[in-house]
């Protein structure tokens, strides 16, 4: 039997506009125009198109879900967890509800909240129906930003790929990866990029599987497509510094590692190597702030050891510079 690919949030977006335009105060038809604009990227359309439906219907349980939704894409957690944290309470035992302040709480770093948030559904205590595919994922990413791998890589290996979904096996594939294991990793990748061109966290895994095989280009080209798309991702920002200082491009390595330190501060290698860049461009001040942040955060560390040393009066070498560099992207993975 013949089948079809369904159509992108994109093109589903712009055939709801023209059906908006036939009739603008369709709730239905508002409810999904935001959230196609929400899959496509395009928040502040995905806010009007909430706000309208508001207008229409009142302040809904469905239409506050929404407008969480949008707050999430917007990075406004504390209102996101407020209007989520009041609808559990109102309509408690709704997987969409847990899913979702699940996933504020680990963008938010209360990885233990999100864990708690989804054990439930996890556990077989709850159905999840629609959304244990989500659920799954975001079970995944909790244990992951938990350092709890071989929990996550047990509870993964016991499901099907159906039962996980792209996304839980794009995470799977990043479990595996920070694992030490590489086939087991390039294969969930490819499993999970079949189903989703765009997930995540396996193109984090294919790049830095490029990465450890010294593929630097395809490496380089693989994060910065995730941060085209997802410019929160500190790891790959990370990395692309990384690959910056391999290839003397310093202002692109300083962008690129302050951009990583924007999304997640608490990074002790972001910090020595943006100190690394500094002193190279002449900035010894912010260098020696950067380097001592490196060394607050993970005592001792070779990075910001070099670093002291040469803020003390060593002589400064780019060669060693860079080949400082080749020495963090060859201990790759680093979790953030």
């Amino acid at each position: 039997m013949e089948t079809t690919t369904p159509p992108d949030a994109a093109t589903r977006l712009a055939r709801l506009v023209n059906f908006l335009a036939q009739d603008p105060r369709n709730p239905r038809l508002l409810a999904d125009a935001a959230q196609a604009a929400l899959e496509a990227g395009e928040i502040a359309e995905a806010e009007r198109y909430v706000q309208a439906g508001i207008a229409e219907e009142g302040v809904t349980d469905e239409w506050t879900f929404r407008l969480a939704s949008v707050r999430i894409a917007q990075r406004q957690l504390a209102e996101a967890r407020a209007l989520l944290e009041a609808l559990r309470k109102r309509c408690p035992g709704v997987a969409g509800i847990d899913h979702d302040l699940a996933f504020v709480a680990l963008l938010e770093g209360d990885c233990e909240r999100s864990a708690q948030i989804l054990r439930p559904w996890t556990s077989g205590e709850r159905d999840a129906g629609v959304h244990a595919t989500a659920i799954a994922a975001g079970w995944l990413r909790a244990l992951h930003a938990l350092d709890r791998l071989h929990e996550a890589w047990r509870w993964a290996q016991g499901r099907t790929p159906s039962q996980l979904g792209a996304a839980g096996t794009g995470v799977a594939s990043l479990v595996a990866f920070d694992l030490g294991y590489p086939a087991d990793a390039s294969r969930l990748a490819d499993r999970a990029l079949q189903s989703d061109p765009r997930q995540l966290e396996a193109l984090f895994t294919r790049a830095s599987i490029a990465l450890t095989h010294q593929e630097l280009e395809t490496a380089r080209a693989g994060f910065e497509e995730i941060v085209r798309t997802q410019p929160h991702q500190a790891r790959a920002w990370t990395a692309l510094g990384i690959l910056a200082i391999v290839r003397g491009d310093w202002p692109a390595a300083r962008g690129a590692f302050e951009s990583s330190l924007f999304a997640y501060e608490e990074q002790a290698d972001a910090h020595g190597a943006l100190s690394m860049v500094l002193l190279t461009m002449g900035e010894r001040a912010p260098a020696a702030v950067h380097a001592m942040r490196s060394d607050e955060l993970d005592p001792g560390n070779e990075v910001a050891r070099f670093m002291k040393a040469i803020l003390a009066g060593d002589t400064v070498v780019l060669a060693e510079l860079q080949e400082r560099a080749r020495q963090l992207m060859a201990s790759w993975p680093r979790r953030h």
